[in-house]
């Protein structure tokens, strides 16, 4: 008998240690238990189409070209790991998951044999573009700038004018480290940005706890500075424009309530706006330097961008062999009542079909187990 594993998380690409995933090692020992019987290895998760084939046997690929068609038809006797956990669901990029082999041993005392990714979708180069045109749009867009922004504001709502006899800086930092605000919103952030960073990140070693603090500590600066610089802008601005120099301390309540209620005011939209910033800087440095964050940046891009859906279906032939499709839509059309069935259709294309042969060779070297 053949055997196809279905599961809930393709271990072979999320045992990368960015990904810090923990199930490699039973997955491991699952597929040397089968050995030989094992054909496919079906898994979601990841929301993207990905095709991982056996590449160390000696079984031959045979390619057939589909009549008037553009796509690849492959004929194949090779272990596949498929990966297919697009759905309706925002989409993964491929990019962002840098896994382009694994290997690992078919039978249980078998040298380790080697997987190579032979189809991505989307592929490696529009992910990179999909990135690099949606993502700072998509992080003004998520909602993010609107809470920091209100935490921005609550970190300086109690500034006065009457701290700032030794500069407005030193009376910034003094206030802030004597306001309960300022705590109050230092709290909410990290509880915000401890969720971000623990949506995707299993903390399992040392090296993932340092990382993890590191990230932490950059996303939470990065804001705190921010902060701190449109504040001091805005109050110098305005300590000139009103007073035309550092107050003195007996201000009368009508000027200190319009002073107040401008500088805040006026802080809190230049928050608005620039508080998405830190955020998307945070995202760009941490994939740069580590890789991270590979399901929280196309979270934010799903919601300026609608491009690169797929589905698989799977055909089992009068010879027992399986046929598998991986269907694909490009762009999601905008519907029209009337007719969204059909626009859907139009859309849609075959990236592949892959025919897997039911019997397989013995790899050299290996016994069924």
């Amino acid at each position: 008998d053949t055997v196809i594993i279905v599961i809930h998380v393709p271990t072979w690409i999320k045992q990368h240690e960015t990904l810090g995933f923990s199930g490699w090692i039973e997955f491991q020992e699952l597929c040397g238990t089968l050995g030989n019987r094992l054909r496919m290895v079906l898994s979601g998760d990841i929301h993207y189409y990905k095709r991982m084939e056996l590449t160390s046997t000696d079984s031959t690929l045979n390619v057939v070209k589909l009549e008037n068609s553009n796509t690849n038809c492959f004929k194949t006797d090779r272990v596949q790991l498929i990966t297919a956990g697009h759905g309706g669901a925002f989409g993964h990029l491929g990019h962002l998951i840098p896994v382009e082999d694994a290997a690992f041993p078919v039978c249980r005392y078998s040298p380790a044999q080697t997987y190579k990714a032979t189809t991505e979708y989307p592929t490696f180069d529009d992910s990179e573009k999909l990135m690099k045109d949606h993502l700072l749009k998509g992080v003004f867009v998520s909602g993010y700038g609107t809470f920091a922004a209100l935490m921005y504001f609550l970190m300086y709502l109690p500034t006065i004018p009457q701290d700032f006899e030794n500069g407005i800086a030193t009376g910034l930092l003094k206030q802030v480290y004597t306001s309960t605000f300022f705590y109050f919103a230092l709290l909410f952030f990290t509880i915000i940005i401890g969720i971000t960073l623990g949506a995707n990140n299993s903390v399992e070693n040392a090296r993932q706890a340092a990382l993890t603090v590191f990230l932490f500590f950059l996303h939470l600066g990065l804001h705190v500075l921010v902060a701190f610089g449109l504040r001091l802008s805005v109050d110098t601005i305005f300590i000139k424009a009103i007073f035309g120099d550092v107050p003195e301390s007996n201000i009368d309540w009508l000027t200190l309530w319009l002073y107040c209620f401008l500088t805040n005011s006026v802080f809190l939209m230049l928050a608005s706006l620039c508080c998405p910033l830190p955020t998307y800087l945070y995202y760009k440095t941490a994939y740069a330097l580590f890789k991270h964050h590979w399901s929280e940046i196309p979270v934010n891009l799903s919601l300026v961008n609608s491009s690169h859906k797929g589905f698989m279906r799977i055909g089992i032939q009068e010879t027992g062999d399986l046929a598998i499709y991986a269907v694909v839509i490009d762009e999601i059309p905008k519907f029209c009542q009337a007719n969204e069935a059909r626009q859907v259709i139009e859309k849609v294309r075959l990236l592949e079909k892959i025919e897997l042969s039911k019997h397989v060779q013995e790899p050299e070297g290996s016994t069924l187990v």
